[in-house]
């Protein structure tokens, strides 16, 4: 996570939570300290100014639970704005009791700690500023305590004034470590937290795929002997129909090739099951790659249109030719083709480093949820689809340390942007 990378909203609404019963702590506490200073002291603050301020508080943090209650999301903004008036209020209450010269001007650095902790950099620094500004006006400007300061010598009051003028600087200089480096170990924690995420997210998708790849592989050997079956079946067919109409035979022969078509598809999964793609894959100049990717597409889909636009860089550029890759790369461009009455586009550019692929068709698009949903469970949105495919395609491209995404193009239609990392 970088210094600028918002907070998730979920942490965002739980760090809300805590605010709101740290701020009903505080409200609680402030109470009998003033009526203690008042009555217990017998120093006479402003109580009514005082008990505004934190009734204003009170009021503004049952806002916050209102808040947490009936919202599903809370921005870095709304996190912000709490712990600035957090920061206000204080301010006030201090220039009513004293300033800078208040023990408890040293609780600024509370909501700064707390900001640097959980929101990114922008947040820190601009709230640092916010408290160094509140506490440098609050060391001039100020209602001072009703204490009698007769007993105090002209060299007690330099001394005095000389430390004030100390804790304003020291102030200064805790809330700058604080904000600098403070963030950094609290941004440390906030990408293992992320990371720890992806890996759970990773291993739950790990384990469907090989509860897929397990039914893949049994499906498979269950296909088997069904498929042989059948080919036996209409080369016998075949042979007994010799003089049957040329579009009988010729009806024959598309079906021997469609079974075949299975078979050779059954066998490549049986082999690849379980391998790795440097072992399942061959290095390929990536123009004849696409060429050959486009020929067993038309083979299975003679009625398809596609325009291709291929651009390059480096025409020497090999790309690892996986099985698996043809087959995601396959069932993208198939949906593609199934959801358009529209040529479907296909572009690619590719330099010495990358390859980008962009599938773009007519059809209807897909819905946000679809968006949203795709490569993280199966999805579909075909009345019969069982949303396997784009499923797959996902697993596999990441498991080629390439990207995925999927947005709906402005006059109609869905593009899907492929970025996959070439090889030497």
């Amino acid at each position: 996570m970088s210094a600028s990378e918002p907070t998730l909203p979920y942490a965002n609404k739980t760090n809300l939570n805590r605010l709101f019963r740290l701020r009903n702590a505080l409200i609680i506490t402030q109470i009998p300290a003033l009526l203690f200073v008042y009555y217990g002291l017998g120093i006479l603050i402003p109580i009514d100014t005082c008990s505004l301020i934190i009734a204003l508080q009170a009021l503004f943090n049952a806002y916050a639970w209102i808040r947490i209650k009936n919202s599903n999301e809370v921005s870095d903004n709304e996190i912000f704005i709490h712990l600035t008036l957090d920061v206000l209020a204080l301010s006030a209450m201090l220039y009513f009791t004293g300033g800078a010269t208040n023990p408890f001007i040293i609780l600024f650095l509370f909501p700064l700690a707390i900001t640097v902790t959980i929101l990114p950099a922008k947040y820190a620094w601009i709230l640092a500023s916010i408290t160094i500004t509140c506490y440098s006006l609050l060391m001039w400007k100020y209602i001072p305590l009703p204490i009698d300061h007769s007993m105090h010598t002209p060299k007690h009051n330099d001394e005095y004034n000389l430390h004030i003028i100390g804790m304003w600087l020291a102030f200064i200089a805790i809330a700058g470590l604080i904000t600098h480096y403070v963030f950094n170990m609290g941004n440390t924690l906030r990408k293992q937290q992320i990371l720890l995420t992806q890996a759970r997210e990773k291993s739950l998708q790990d384990e469907q795929l090989i509860m897929l790849g397990t039914l893949a592989a049994s499906t498979a050997h269950e296909l088997g002997t069904p498929l042989g079956t059948m080919l036996l079946l209409t080369n016998e067919i075949k042979n007994e129909l010799k003089q049957a109409p040329e579009l009988v035979l010729n009806d024959l022969d598309n079906l021997n090739r469609q079974i075949e078509r299975c078979k050779l598809a059954l066998s490549q999964l049986s082999t690849s099951t379980g391998g790795s793609p440097l072992q399942n894959g061959k290095a390929m100049k990536i123009e004849d790659y696409f060429h050959q990717l486009l020929k067993e597409i038309l083979e299975s889909k003679p009625q398809a249109r596609i325009k291709t636009q291929w651009n390059n860089t480096n025409p020497d550029a090999l790309i690892l030719a996986d099985r698996s890759l043809s087959q995601a790369l396959s069932n993208i461009i198939n949906n593609a083709i199934e959801a358009s009455t529209e040529a479907v586009e296909w572009h690619a550019h590719w330099d010495q480093k990358q390859l980008k692929i962009t599938i773009s068709d007519r059809g209807p698009g897909l819905s946000e949820e679809a968006i949203s949903t795709i490569g993280n469970t199966p999805f579909s949105e075909k009345e019969h689809g069982l949303g396997l495919g784009l499923y797959l395609a996902h697993a596999i491209i990441k498991r080629l340390n390439g990207e995925v995404s999927h947005r709906n193009r402005k006059d109609g239609g869905n593009c899907t942007e492929i970025k996959l990392p070439l090889i030497y």
